[in-house]
């Protein structure tokens, strides 16, 4: 069952009107070498969103991101033009594309598709490529149901520590079954709730930052959601969906650029990533927790478009 601890914890940060604290952002923890999988996807040189390195030719990201368009008022979105889409990992400690040069071991590689679902967007038919007509959209009209998308890039070196693919020290066919009693055991905890980490850049300093976030039980995301748009309150966070809530244990949380970022839980197998970043409301700020696709679903939907998953190649 659900200690009463826990639930004044959680209840105590998920209720509280974060408007109201004065404290500082500790959840803004400087991080050097740690994450070598988070990217920074480019536009013509000008950083727009984050991305995690899943192979050393494909990366994950938000197809909200992607659906967003190029200029605000026009109809181009970001994969209407593929090829002026990069991808930059490997920069320790600040987002690469802050950059005039390179920092020492960051890599930038070119973007030749992009894809979701079923559906595959090339160089060859981007131009007029239009998501919007057939996607499923769920919570926000900009945010689909499945918000889980890969850029196909050319490959990157694994040269050194600091460029490397997410950690996944479970095998795929056991995915689901882990996945599944985690969440089962963070909904019905019987020890202590710890929190896990996802990492961004902070929107002034472009330094890496880590957001240290504690689960919060489907219920209650899904009462902060209705209560945020009424859409919500029927089909969202099913108790069979992939998706799962997690709120950070400070004030302030992960922003709509960081979707595509993925959640490292050390109690989770030993250590590894949980799922991706794939809803965030205001950076947290209007008290909605934010919502993750779970990796077991995000490695479902690789191999739609990729065929077989195999970890670190």
């Amino acid at each position: 069952m659900f200690s009463a601890v826990n639930f004044v914890l959680i209840s105590s940060i998920f209720f509280t009107d974060v408007a109201l604290c004065s404290r500082n952002p500790r959840h803004i923890i400087m991080g050097k070498d740690d994450f070598p999988y988070i990217c920074s996807v480019a536009y013509k040189e000008d950083f727009v969103f984050i991305c995690s390195i899943v192979r050393r030719d494909v990366v994950i990201v938000s197809v909200s991101n992607m659906n967003q368009p190029i200029k605000a008022g026009k109809e181009a979105r970001y994969y209407n033009d593929i090829g002026s889409l990069t991808v930059i990992g490997g920069s320790p400690y600040m987002n690469p594309t802050q950059f005039e040069h390179l920092p020492h071991g960051a890599q930038e590689v070119n973007v030749t598709g992009f894809y979701t679902g079923t559906v595959a967007i090339t160089t060859d038919n981007d131009t007029d490529a239009d998501l919007t007509k057939y996607l499923k959209f769920g919570v926000f009209e900009s945010v689909p149901k499945i918000n889980v998308g890969f850029l196909k890039t050319s490959f990157f070196d694994w040269k050194d520590n600091q460029i490397f693919p997410l950690p996944l020290g479970i095998k795929p066919r056991f995915l689901s079954f882990e996945s599944e009693n985690f969440i089962s055991n963070l909904e019905h905890p019987l020890f202590e709730v710890k929190a896990c980490q996802i990492a961004g850049w902070h929107r002034r300093t472009a330094r890496k930052i880590f957001h240290h976030v504690i689960y919060v039980p489907k219920h209650l995301c899904r009462v902060a959601y209705c209560d945020f748009n009424i859409n919500t309150c029927f089909n969202f966070l099913l108790e069979d969906s992939p998706e799962v809530c997690f709120k950070s244990t400070h004030w302030g949380g992960p922003c709509a650029k960081d979707t595509g970022s993925v959640l490292f839980c050390k109690h989770f197998s030993g250590g590894n990533i949980f799922a991706v970043l794939t809803i965030a409301v205001n950076c947290e700020k209007e008290n909605i927790p934010c919502v993750y696709t779970t990796i077991d679903q995000t490695i479902k939907d690789f191999q739609t478009s990729f065929g077989e998953y195999t970890p670190s190649t």
